[in-house]
């Protein structure tokens, strides 16, 4: 089944906010804010890696290597401008598998500005499960980042898998 398919089914199963009486699997923020239903703020990454602008195709395979993570928050000036996916960058480095070695360091010295995604591929940090699994679906990302409404400082990096879990276990 493919990856969207899974989001489909589990938006569609009205079942998963099932009352977990005598249970409360929720994060410890939630359970620290008086419960309710869990936000993106609850299941977030309040840490993730980020990646300047001005960096380069270089700096950015480094940093998806050494954080594990498959997509990079593009900041600008401590805002979020973009997003830089790892498969987008890798596919694109396949392609330049016969390229000449000064050609494949031409491409890694380029600023990531030329390749990332544009902003707006945010979530906002009171919105519920549900609502989160959503934007990730609609934006078949693996990982969003988490940022103030107001100001869209970037406070953390959710990723799909975290969403589906709180979805299995009724917190949506």
């Amino acid at each position: 089944m493919a990856m969207t398919s899974v989001y489909r089914a589990l938006l569609e199963l009205g079942t998963l906010s099932a009352n977990h009486a005598g249970h409360d699997g929720r994060p410890a923020r939630a359970r620290e804010r008086g419960g309710g239903a869990m936000r993106a703020t609850d299941l977030m990454n309040a840490e993730p890696r980020t990646i300047d602008i001005d960096a380069t195709i270089a700096e950015a395979l480094e940093a998806f290597d050494v954080s594990g993570q498959r997509v990079l928050p593009v900041l600008s000036e401590g805002r979020v401008v973009g997003l830089l996916c790892s498969r987008d960058v890798r596919r694109m480095l396949g392609g330049l598998a016969a390229a000449s070695e000064r050609t494949l360091g031409v491409v890694l010295s380029l600023p990531i500005s030329d390749f990332h995604a544009a902003e707006g591929r945010t979530v906002f940090p009171e919105m519920n499960v549900r609502a989160v699994l959503r934007r990730i679906m609609d934006e078949q990302l693996p990982e969003l980042p988490v940022v103030a409404r107001k100001t869209g400082a970037l406070l953390g990096l959710i990723t799909s898998e975290r969403v589906l879990a709180a979805a299995r276990e009724g917190w949506v």
